[in-house]
């Protein structure tokens, strides 16, 4: 596929990134001074800051956003970042297609780039190529089904899910169609069992005075958290434990909890929804159906978050009724977050605290028993 990136005329848009206050002066330059001063490029390990000769670092090009999941009928973009030294040629774009070849000009060098690659949904090891003069940077993509065995889910970068190398990771599902499931709910032997496993809790602990909603619950507790995207700390998270327990240890109820950092992040999208399925199908292709259940956050103080929050939970009530999933409203249980999170005049926690605190207990407590 082609890129998107920089000039018009080449149907690209370059989106500048970041400028130093070093380069103010640079009009007043020569080009070879520009050139004796250009950034230099650094992967992996920055030098100590006392050896190091003071030139601008920056990071060779690299995907910076991705996404986590995608429908196997969609295409989505691949975001990416490129030092741009000086002017001249540079090359971008998928190594099993042609690439784009975009002439950036004086006004851009000294400068990081931005762009956009579009790929489908096809699995299996991709690489995009980024190319700089005579250096040539490979950026490895890895595509897999939800219904393989292991995911190679390591960490993540920047909030976004890598390997092992520290390379993308995508998953890839197949949409519902509640025609064809019905039909062959119809035509099969009997449904999937519910395994009989210790039940698990992952997400937000909704933690407030050292304390949190989930203490003294009889379930597994992982605590899966990202200041911007949460939903991908559950998705590396569920790659190794469900990789390393056996069908008969698999969780029989799994509570899910979003919290709500990406109300204060401003993050709110409809990717998180995709992790309701994700779970679904996860557990659908190790040939068990667990309880799933999600734990709407309670609402956040600040009143400018409260219009979102309410969008955002509803969102997320719809989506996990349509994927079969039971629905604990935190929220309701918890009441005015005013007097929930209050710990004293003018003083409020993040999330429900002492008696409040105990009441989304008794909730989870409840959901954990079914």
């Amino acid at each position: 596929m082609n890129a998107i990136f920089s000039s018009l005329s080449a149907f690209l848009v370059l989106l500048p990134f970041c400028l130093s206050a070093t380069f103010a002066a640079e009009s007043e330059r020569t080009q070879q001074e520009r050139d004796a001063s250009a950034p230099e490029i650094v992967a992996g390990m920055l030098p100590s800051p006392s050896t190091h000769d003071g030139k601008r670092i920056w990071q060779p090009p690299q995907f910076t956003h991705w996404p986590a999941i995608m429908y196997a009928d969609e295409q989505r973009h691949f975001a990416f970042s490129v030092p741009i030294q000086k002017a001249g040629l540079v090359r971008v774009g998928w190594r099993d297609a042609e690439l784009a070849e975009i002439q950036v000009g004086k006004e851009r060098a000294n400068t990081v780039q931005s762009g956009l690659l579009m790929r489908g949904a096809n699995i299996g090891r991709f690489e995009a190529v980024v190319a700089l003069a005579q250096n040539e940077t490979t950026l490895p993509v890895q595509v897999l089904s939800v219904t393989e065995p292991h995911w190679p889910h390591m960490a993540l970068r920047n909030g976004m899910t890598v390997d092992a190398d520290g390379n993308p990771v995508v998953l890839i599902l197949e949409r519902r169609n509640q025609e064809r499931e019905r039909r062959w709910k119809f035509l099969s032997k009997g449904s999937l069992p519910r395994p009989t496993g210790r039940a698990v809790m992952v997400g937000d602990p909704l933690t407030a005075l050292n304390a949190s909603a989930w203490d003294g619950l009889d379930a597994d507790t992982i605590v899966a958290e990202d200041e911007r995207y949460p939903q991908h700390a559950v998705i590396v998270a569920l790659a190794a434990y469900t990789t390393e327990l056996e069908l008969e240890a698999l969780p029989r109820t799994v509570i899910w909890s979003p919290g709500n950092a990406p109300l204060y992040a401003q993050t709110v999208s409809g990717e998180e929804e995709r992790l309701l399925h994700l779970i679904s199908a996860r557990f659908e292709a190790l040939a068990c159906i667990p309880q799933c259940i999600i734990a709407l956050p309670p609402l956040p103080v600040e009143e400018r978050l409260r219009e979102q929050a309410e969008q955002r939970r509803e969102a997320l009530r719809s989506s996990a009724l349509f994927q079969g999933w039971q629905v604990v409203d935190l929220g309701a249980r918890a009441g005015d977050p005013e007097d929930a999170n209050r710990v004293a005049d003018g003083l409020y926690c993040r999330y429900p605290c002492g008696e409040s605190q105990e009441v989304l207990r008794v909730a989870l407590r409840a959901a954990l028993a079914q």
